[in-house]
């Protein structure tokens, strides 16, 4: 989550509206398991994906925990492939 990096980065945006706004000219994919409560509660990356809704997002949530598996790796290489190559 964003905020574990940036210290007290919720006293001045909520997160989802932040992504919303950062993805408006650019490409974000986020890749969590649905059992990863700890660092990722899945009640914040639904509220993501409530307000953000453009075409730039897309938001992953697999099987599993705090991990990036094979699967995960490949949809994030294929992430790279469309959106970096020119």
């Amino acid at each position: 989550s964003f905020y574990l990096y940036r210290p007290n980065m919720l006293n001045y945006c909520d997160i989802d509206y932040f992504v919303n706004d950062i993805t408006l000219d650019r490409h974000l994919m986020i890749i969590n398991g649905k059992k990863d409560g700890k660092h990722c509660p899945l009640h914040g990356i639904k509220k993501i994906e409530d307000v953000v809704k453009n075409e730039n997002f897309q938001s992953i949530l697999f099987d599993g925990g705090h991990e990036f598996n094979a699967k995960c790796k490949q949809i994030a290489y294929n992430f790279f492939d469309d959106n970096l190559k020119q």
